[in-house]
């Protein structure tokens, strides 16, 4: 009985750990303060062909691919080719690859700053941080971390346009980021 409460419990918590994942796909404003529709770019993917979706998985394969060297390279090399074959993927002319590697590094640094309140409040609790209070602290940190997650990469929204390609890339916007800073993290620095 023990074992299928603590299999119970584990799947709850797998589920609730990967809802904002699933549920980032939301309406705004992006970096500029323009409206973004996130339904109508994500409704584009229905119109994604065959040829789109191998596309989009050959790029995840080759960022794969790109990010298991992230150690051998430069931070601005890692971050230019990533960009390059996301953009290349998409499509995009020079004036959207410029929106769009703005839209990343202001979701970058967005990541970064908040990565920075969540050691400190970490760090600022590490004292008490078994009490209540401290693991109150932690959780709440955690919880601001999870939220500016879902807003860096929401703020990737504000590049993209109602076409397949970008709705195919805009439901995976989010783990693409993340994965991107991790791979940020372990390169070299410039």
């Amino acid at each position: 009985m023990k074992s299928g409460v603590t299999i119970l419990l584990t799947a709850t918590a797998i589920f609730a750990i990967g809802i904002p994942f699933v549920l980032s796909d939301r309406s705004g404003t992006d970096a500029d303060g323009v409206g973004v529709d996130s339904e109508s770019i994500l409704a584009a993917a229905d119109e994604a062909t065959t040829a789109d979706a191998q596309g989009f998985d050959q790029l995840e394969r080759s960022l794969a691919r790109l990010r298991s060297q992230a150690e051998t390279m430069r931070v601005d090399e890692l971050r230019q080719e990533t960009l390059a074959q996301t953009t290349d993927f998409l499509g995009f002319d020079d004036a959207r690859r410029a929106r769009f590697t703005k839209h990343v590094e202001a979701a970058l640094a967005s990541l970064a700053a908040a990565r920075t309140e969540l050691f400190a409040t970490n760090n600022e609790v590490a004292a008490y941080a078994d009490e209540p209070e401290g693991i109150n602290a932690r959780k709440e940190a955690w919880s601001r971390w999870q939220a500016s997650q879902t807003e860096a990469a929401d703020n990737l929204l504000g590049a993209l346009e109602a076409a397949p390609r970008d709705a195919l890339f805009a439901e995976k916007r989010k783990i693409w980021l993340l994965r991107l800073d991790s791979s940020l993290q372990a390169a070299q620095p410039r």
